[in-house]
């Protein structure tokens, strides 16, 4: 038993110590004594030089926020890191804190956490137990002041694939002069790659565009993988409404980019998610169009286009609601599964086929090559098709080859 006088302790706050602590020792003491003064594992340490988290458990660490995302779709926290680090470039000074829905923290605050250090989907975060949807609660995060922290300049390309774990939750910057290197997730997910171009190219081209199949093109492929980066939007929404340009500011018509152009400067939290390293932005980059689109396309000679379409799914057959027996009514062999208009939304199938007619009319080629057309037995959407642009055009412009059925 241990018994601790007023008189005998030289406290600044005014606050007295209890005059006895027994069992109830650490519930008297911690609401004693300032929570930031004692001892933590650095998050260096916890992170160590590995794929994987070196400590795992309970852990107290501390660091400044560096990128509050709480709330978000994506990330659901905030990610913090060490005001000092410990100068070896294999460790990492950052870490995520998984809050969910919560907003606790927000950026420049020092905080001190503790939670279950883990891997939660390979990024090394602080749960609330070992378990991926456990949240750190408010109890366990507690303030102790402000701070900043200069970004880390990143540049590529990475000595290896993995070369991105040793910054994993610091604040990074990407120098660089990227270019946009692909955008096919960009309107479902917010996403885009940027890559570095090897020298005396616009941008990283698709391997078996530049080398022959085989070896060269393994290689070169591999080394494309050391030059790119992905630019998130912390969203994870499908389909958002709004899309983030890479200089910060909404996507729209007269903000918009195109493949090839530069992005500079892009600064954000290096994170992890979905199998891919993330630039989670916490600023706007420095944007440069450079690819601008042609007022007329160009005269490559010859007299004849040849042009090709996805028709993303163009069905007759409308698509009925997963489990009723009209919905496997495709295919060769009419058991797959129907991919048309929705059957409750008689004039989806319409505006499908308007703005696709639309658009082959606009391609005024020789020669059309479709995509993902339907492929029924009895069903022939290249007959709806030519009759709609032989329409539009009032003559009879377009044939089809009558094919049948093909593969699944």
């Amino acid at each position: 038993k241990l018994t601790v006088y007023a008189a005998n302790v030289a406290d600044q706050d005014y606050i007295d110590p209890p005059d006895t602590m027994d069992a109830d020792f650490t519930t008297s003491f911690t609401a004693w004594v300032d929570v930031c003064t004692l001892t933590y594992t650095p998050i260096y340490q916890i992170q160590g030089s590995g794929l994987s988290a070196a400590i795992v458990g309970t852990v107290t660490t501390q660091g400044v926020v560096v990128g509050d995302f709480e709330g978000s779709a994506s990330q659901s926290g905030f990610y913090m890191q060490d005001l000092t680090g410990d100068g070896n470039t294999a460790t990492s000074d950052g870490i995520f804190v998984y809050t969910g829905s919560n907003n606790f923290v927000s950026v420049g605050q020092v905080v001190r956490v503790t939670g279950y250090a883990r891997e939660r989907y390979n990024q090394t975060t602080l749960n609330g137990s070992n378990s991926n949807t456990a949240v750190v609660p408010a109890a366990n995060i507690s303030p102790c002041g402000t701070g900043s922290i200069a970004p880390v300049d990143v540049s590529m390309p990475f000595a290896t694939l993995t070369t991105p774990e040793q910054y994993e939750g610091m604040l990074v910057r990407f120098p660089q002069a990227l270019t946009i290197a692909e955008y096919f997730n960009y309107d479902r997910y917010g996403e885009i790659v940027l890559g570095l171009p090897f020298e005396g190219q616009s941008r990283l081209y698709t391997a078996t565009s530049v080398v022959e199949p085989g070896a060269p093109a393994i290689d070169l492929a591999y080394q494309n993988s050391l030059r790119r980066i992905t630019l998130d939007d912390v969203n994870s929404a499908q389909n958002p409404a709004i899309l983030r340009h890479p200089n910060g500011q909404p996507f729209s018509l007269s903000n918009l980019f195109r493949g090839g152009d530069i992005v500079q400067n892009a600064i954000g939290v290096l994170g992890y998610d979905f199998n891919l390293y993330r630039i989670m932005p916490t600023g706007p980059a420095d944007y440069t169009a450079v690819n601008h689109r042609p007022a007329d396309r160009p005269d490559v000679g010859g007299s004849m286009q040849i042009a090709a379409m996805n028709t993303l799914n163009y069905f007759l057959t409308a698509d009925y609601p997963t489990g009723d027996p009209l919905d496997n009514k495709c295919g060769p062999l009419q058991n797959m599964e129907c991919r048309g208009g929705d059957s409750d939304q008689t004039a989806e199938l319409t505006r499908q086929r308007t703005k696709l007619l639309q658009a082959l009319y606009g391609l005024d080629a020789s020669v059309i090559g479709l995509n993902e057309v339907e492929n029924t037995t009895g069903v022939e959407p290249l007959a709806d098709i030519v009759a709609g642009l032989n329409e539009l055009y009032g003559y009879p412009a377009y044939a089809y080859i009558d094919t049948g059925t093909i593969g699944t």
